[in-house]
C-alpha cells in the first residue's frame, strides 16, 4: 500500500531555498518512508491562511531572511496551529545557532543550518520531528491531562501556560479565566457522587465550547478550572462572561429534566504586553474574582 505523502509547508522569503528544497524533498529511490509534497510560500500572513485551510504535517520555516517577521509568524503559528510541528532553517555560525536556540524556546521542535542539508538529512530531519511530535504529544496526553474530564490537568496548565508567558510580549496580551462549578459539594450530597461528575463533564464540555480552539483549557482542582485564552486584547475580557453564559442556557435547555442545575463562577485577570506577573499571582487574582462573584453566571 503506498503511503500518503506528507504535506511540508516551506515559508521562506528565498525563491531559490524553494526550489532547491523542493528538489531535495523530491524522491530520488525507493523508501518505506512517505514522500513529501513541498509547498513554497512568502514571509506573510498567507502562510496562517494555508495552515489553517490546507492539511499540513509539518513546516520548515526559514530564519535566514527577515527575522522578526519569521519569529512573529513562527509564534502565531504555534498559537494558532499547536498540533503541527515547526522545523526552523537557519545560517551557519554562532548567529544561526542563537537564532535557533531562541526559535526552539518560542516552539520550534528543532533547526538545522539550511546550507548544510542534503536530500537524505532533509527528509530525516522532517521525518524525525513529526514522529517526536506525535510521541510527545501522546506522552502529554497520557500525564497532563484529566481523566474525567478530558481537559488539561493542573500540571498541564501550568507548564503551557508558563510557557506561553515567556512569548506574551511577541503578542497582544493573555487573559486567564478562573471558573468553579457552584454548590459542588450540595449537588454531591444531594444527589451522588455521580451526578457531580456529570457535572463536571457538563462544565468542561461547556467550557470547551465557549472558548477558543487555541486557548488552553483546565481542570485544575476538584471543581475548580481555568482557561488561558491567547493573543488577547482588553475586548476579550468583555466577551468571556455573556458567551459563557450562552452556552449554559443552551445545556440547561437540552436537560431541562435534570435534577440538578449547572451554574458557575467565573474571574478573569489580564496579561497585558510588558507585564510580567507568575502563574500563581494570576491563578490568584483571577480566583479572587471568582470567589467575589465578580463575574456570576447564573
Amino acid at each position: 500500500m503506498d503511503l500518503q505523502p506528507i504535506a511540508a509547508l516551506l515559508i521562506t522569503a528565498d525563491s531559490p531555498a524553494s526550489r532547491l528544497l523542493s528538489a531535495s524533498l523530491a524522491p530520488s529511490v525507493p523508501s518505506r518512508l512517505a514522500a513529501f509534497t513541498l509547498t513554497p510560500v512568502g514571509m506573510s500572513d498567507e502562510a496562517l491562511v494555508r495552515l489553517a485551510e490546507q492539511r499540513v504535517d509539518v513546516v520548515m520555516l526559514d530564519l535566514t531572511g527577515p527575522l522578526d517577521t519569521a519569529m512573529d509568524l513562527l509564534v502565531r503559528a504555534r498559537v494558532e496551529v499547536p498540533e503541527i510541528p515547526v522545523v526552523v532553517l537557519v545560517e551557519p555560525g554562532h548567529k544561526g545557532e542563537s537564532n535557533g536556540a531562541a526559535a526552539v524556546e518560542a516552539g520550534a521542535c528543532d533547526s538545522v543550518v539550511k546550507e548544510e542539508l542534503s536530500s537524505a538529512l532533509l527528509a530525516r530531519v522532517l521525518h524525525y520531528a513529526i514522529e517526536r511530535y506525535r510521541l510527545h504529544a501522546t506522552l502529554d496526553q497520557l500525564s497532563l491531562t484529566d481523566p474525567l474530564t478530558g481537559l488539561y490537568n493542573a500540571r498541564g496548565f501550568r507548564t503551557l501556560a508558563e510557557h506561553h508567558l515567556k512569548l506574551a510580549h511577541r503578542t497582544r496580551g493573555l487573559v486567564i479565566a478562573v471558573a468553579d462549578v457552584h454548590a459542588l459539594d450540595q449537588l454531591n450530597s444531594a444527589h451522588g457522587r455521580d451526578a457531580g461528575d456529570r457535572a463536571l463533564v457538563a462544565a468542561s464540555q461547556v467550557l470547551r465550547e465557549t472558548f477558543r480552539a487555541s486557548d488552553v483549557v483546565a481542570r485544575i482542582g476538584n471543581d475548580d478550572f481555568a482557561t488561558l485564552m491567547l493573543d488577547a486584547t482588553d475586548e476579550t475580557t468583555d466577551v468571556v462572561a455573556p458567551r459563557l453564559r450562552q452556552r449554559l442556557e443552551h445545556y440547561r435547555a437540552a436537560h431541562r429534566d435534570s435534577p440538578w442545575r449547572l451554574t458557575m463562577t467565573v474571574g478573569l485577570a489580564r496579561v497585558a504586553p510588558g507585564m510580567h506577573p507568575s502563574i500563581d499571582d494570576l491563578l490568584a487574582e483571577a480566583g479572587a474574582a471568582a470567589a467575589a462573584e465578580q463575574v456570576r453566571v447564573a
